[in-house]
């Protein structure tokens, strides 16, 4: 028996070598060992805390068992630190299993024993603990106070790494409150310790949890500024999922600044990512942000295409936030094509996930919705009952956005009741929120972000690639002073030899070094050149983007019809020229791009600027026709210039049909405009018409080395032939 007894800790200790947290195989043989070994002493108590602790991830129950057994066993010897682990490890039980009040209790019992024996390490972990099951049952004041308990020890241990953890959970659970400044204060003081440790990817999450804050409050250019900063740090790192993140983070931005362009970009960028690495939680997320979108532009078919497989991976994860968040927005939808009574049927299905969850926010939302959709349906006392709630919970929460739609709400429904004083007052305070977001100032410093971040990428590759170099530079001497000490090691034995060899070798090794080195620079300057050009593209259809903005900008102090309008027509050519440069950004073919689909994405985009027009019916007949970029651009400002006419003149009744259709033949190509309104005066003639579009139609067709044409057919239909580059080149 004494053998036995002197051979446990050293089976104890062969064991505990073993990685417990993820190795089945470790956890069977301490499983063995416990079986095979019944001595009653604090051995066993630590082996079955063991035992419990690497079980919890794999079997819950069985680690409660183990974890019970070491409390029972360790109360029986007066083993204090044995009773605390294994009160500790229950606490985890609990909280896994989502009992918070029994976790708070355990945790609370290890508290008390840690506290006798002055175990600092243990109570910094149970006090963390506690302050976050506290929070999750809304009890964020119990949950401060723990958190405060766990920083001031790590601020005794001088625990650097421990004290920015501590300052990053009171940044979560401030922000949870409502107290964003506070919040603001701890996240900077977490990232100003990481920095001066030295750990990037700490301070990137940092940045990520400011630019969600940020986004949350609608400060839209320090979110940006934020969510760049772990952008770069990301991409330092190729972390992919986390760029991902970034990404999806920058789109909400623009979102917020109503560039749906930008906001689309960037949320393909993290869609892309999010499917290579199956993460269904931000597939639904990035599907539920491009359905906003579409939307928005007037598509309604594929925002609820979209909508739909978001609910249903979100359903499956359970996760009823985001679900009554897609119902919401869902409601929206079918507002705008007057459905109210779906609408209504969605809005109480979300507010009934977010009233369950006791989601605030959530429910912010739900309540604005319902508001617009009461004023349609003429319940204006249950209109305003809602944006009242909405804007309590607004106010509260200092979200500017929700104060902003609130305030514009009360502001119609208070005209609608000639209360013309309440009205007045409200308009005021959506009129101050309205010019404090989006002011001139805030545009110019997120155009200049933009220019930041990309000139500091570039910067950064730079550096990346003098690295790279540097490191196969070492690589190869390293290589070369081995060979040469081989070398002279057997000089003595097999001089002459080794002279042919080593005369042989270097031979060899230059053609291939130079062969190497000559497909390497091929291969590198052709992706640099690709690269290159796809910046280029991205840069151009930024520049236009911002001209985009800016025109916007100046539009906000003209009251004249004519001269809005104009200005109008000069943003869509614009945004026409971008959206082709965006999609030659995307694509994999940097030298042409789909018409079809560029051709859908123009008229969804204008038939957005007018929702009144929704039930208007969009076809784009194509194939599979491709264009290069000198003549794409050309053909996209015609048909911008077409399909406005169209969308302003065509359809006085609100309904029509509008059809685009492009064929290639032997020489040329044939590209028609077809609406079914009323059509042109009988006496209207193409070549002779004198307004800026028609006449941009007439010259860029001349451009292409082609012909416009009018005639009416069941409305007015335009018809254009036009040749490729190819072709061009050759008559000229």
């Amino acid at each position: 028996m004494m053998k036995k007894i002197k051979l446990l800790p050293v089976l104890i200790a062969s064991c505990l070598l073993l990685n417990l947290s993820g190795q089945n195989p470790a956890i069977d043989s301490l499983e063995n060992l416990l079986q095979k070994h019944t001595i009653n002493d604090t051995l066993r108590v630590n082996l079955l805390n063991k035992v419990a602790t690497a079980t919890i991830k794999f079997d819950k129950e069985k680690a409660i068992v183990y974890a019970g057994e070491a409390n029972k066993l360790a109360d029986s010897l007066g083993f204090l630190n044995g009773k605390a682990t294994s009160l500790y490890i229950m606490g985890n039980y609990y909280r896994v299993t989502a009992d918070f009040e029994k976790a708070i209790s355990k945790y609370s019992e290890s508290v008390e024993i840690n506290e006798q024996v002055g175990d600092r390490n243990a109570l910094i972990n149970a006090y963390k603990k506690i302050g976050y099951c506290y929070c999750m049952i809304g009890k964020t004041s119990e949950g401060i106070v723990y958190f405060k308990k766990e920083l001031s020890l790590n601020e005794e241990e001088d625990n650097k790494p421990g004290i920015a953890k501590s300052f990053n959970s009171l940044g979560n659970v401030y922000q949870m409150t409502g107290e964003i400044d506070l919040a603001i204060d701890y996240y900077n003081k977490a990232i100003n310790i990481w920095k001066e440790i030295g750990n990037k990817n700490k301070i990137a999450d940092l940045n990520l949890n400011l630019g969600r804050l940020y986004n949350a409050q609608d400060q839209y250019y320090k979110g940006l500024e934020a969510y760049q900063t772990a952008l770069m740090i990301y991409e330092g790192y190729d972390n992919k999922s986390r760029m991902a993140m970034a990404f999806n983070g920058i789109g909400n931005i623009y979102i917020g600044l109503v560039d749906n362009l930008q906001a689309t970009d960037y949320y393909q960028r993290a869609l892309k990512i999010h499917e290579e690495f199956n993460d269904k939680r931000s597939i639904a997320f990035c599907l539920s942000n491009l359905a906003n979108i579409s939307s928005k532009e007037g598509d309604y078919n594929k925002a609820l295409e979209y909508y739909q497989r978001a609910y249903i991976i979100l359903e499956e994860l359970g996760f009823k936030a985001h679900m009554g968040s897609v119902l919401s927005n869902q409601s929206i939808l079918f507002k705008e094509q007057g459905d109210y009574y779906k609408a209504l049927e969605l809005c109480q299905e979300s507010l009934k996930l977010f009233q369950d969850i006791e989601d605030e926010k959530g429910k912010c939302g739900v309540y604005l919705s319902l508001s617009g959709i009461y004023i349609k349906t003429d319940e204006t006392d249950k209109a305003e009952y809602n944006a009242l709630l909405a804007l309590k919970i607004a106010n509260k929460f200092k979200l500017l956005g929700k104060q902003q739609s609130a305030h514009e709400l009360l502001f119609e429904i208070y005209e609608i009741k000639n209360n013309y004083r309440k009205a007045y007052n409200h308009h005021k305070q959506f009129k101050a929120i309205y010019d404090s977001l989006y002011n001139e100032d805030n545009v110019k410093k997120i155009t200049g972000l933009e220019y930041k971040y990309n000139f500091d990428k570039e910067k950064q590759a730079i550096e990346l690639e003098q690295q790279k170099k540097d490191a196969v530079n070492a690589e190869k001497a390293r290589r070369q002073k081995v060979v040469r000490n081989s070398f002279i090691g057997g000089f003595s034995l097999i001089f002459l030899l080794a002279i042919v060899i080593f005369l042989n070798l270097i031979q060899k090794r230059k053609a291939n070094t130079k062969l190497i080195t000559q497909n390497t620079i091929i291969s590198k300057q052709k992706e640099e050149k690709e690269v290159l050009l796809k910046e280029i593209h991205h840069r151009v259809k930024n520049n236009l983007q911002i001209i985009s903005s800016l025109l916007n900008l100046q539009t906000r102090n003209i009251e004249d019809e004519s001269t809005l309008s104009a200005i109008a027509d000069g943003q869509n050519r614009v945004k026409a020229m971008a959206l082709i440069h965006q999609k030659l950004y995307q694509n994999n073919d940097l030298a042409s791009i789909k018409f079809k689909d560029y051709t859908s994405q123009l008229l969804n985009q204008i038939a957005g600027m007018y929702p009144e027009l929704k039930d208007v019916k969009r076809e784009v007949v194509a194939g599979h026709i491709e264009l290069d970029i000198d003549t794409a651009i050309p053909i996209g400002l015609i048909l911008s210039e077409l399909i406005t006419n169209a969308y302003k003149y065509a359809f006085t009744n609100g309904e029509g049909i509008i059809t685009i259709t492009l064929e290639q033949t032997e020489h040329n190509y044939i590209l028609e405009v077809q609406d079914n309104g009323p059509g042109l005066p009988k006496d209207f003639d193409l070549s002779t018409a004198s307004s800026i579009g028609l006449r941009l139609v007439r010259r860029l067709s001349r451009q292409l080395y082609g012909t416009s044409d009018y005639e009416y057919k069941n409305g007015s239909r335009f018809i254009i032939t036009f040749k490729d580059t190819l072709s061009r080149k050759e008559i000229a």
